[in-house]
């Protein structure tokens, strides 16, 4: 009942269900302790409770940690790239792309020098999430960071800077986008993902 109420909450937004989500932190559950951080992740921020994210960005359960980036980007906007950039990258991928997903939130000059560094993450499942929020911080500025990633080894990777490139919107990134498609013909029946995202990329362009 409170997880459903706390997702209630997220979705009304009105303010008054800030403190009741944040109440809900100390909570014995972990999953309605996830909840209310994804709610806070959404409603009106309240700087206030940066001290108790911060703490619960280090808990040892990686959904608290996931869920608690949110939150604090949420609650912490202006300081919150500052804040992690001192911390060590989380040793789960899942988290690593929430947090990628929490600095496009941002989207200020210091969360966009993490994400550029996050693109040399290890672990190709984090680049997507890291593409995304790229483009969601840049806008047509990561045009070219997104080009470049047609050319990616990993299928998701190639996929998410397809659908990237067909959200930007932008025009003449035709070649290189029919390239890939040509490219994704050699992944075979069971990887046809790549070639989809490419011509609805191409579909976009909208020229000859």
């Amino acid at each position: 009942v409170a997880l459903h109420a706390l997702r209630a909450l997220g979705a009304i937004g009105d303010a008054r269900g800030t403190a009741a989500a944040a109440a809900l932190l100390a909570s014995a559950s972990d999953t309605v302790r996830r909840e209310a951080l994804r709610a806070l992740a959404v409603l009106p921020p309240d700087p206030s409770l940066r001290p108790r994210l911060v703490g619960l960005v280090g808990e040892r359960d990686p959904w608290i940690r996931a869920a608690a980036l949110g939150a604090l980007a949420r609650a912490d906007r202006g300081d919150f790239a500052l804040v992690l950039s001192g911390m060590d990258a989380d040793p789960v991928w899942w988290v690593r792309a929430a947090l990628a997903s929490s600095l496009g939130d941002v989207g200020d000059e210091i969360s966009v020098g993490i994400l550029h560094a996050m693109l040399r993450d290890e672990d190709p499942r984090v680049l997507p999430s890291v593409l995304d929020a790229l483009r969601r911080a840049r806008g047509k500025d990561s045009l070219d960071t997104l080009l470049r990633h047609l050319e990616h080894a990993d299928l998701g990777v190639r996929v998410a800077a397809a659908e990237g490139i067909a959200s930007l919107g932008t025009l003449g990134a035709s070649p290189p986008l029919l390239a890939a498609w040509r490219r994704g013909l050699g992944d075979g029946a069971g990887e046809i993902e790549a070639r989809i995202a490419a011509v609805r990329a191409l579909a976009v362009q909208g020229d000859d």
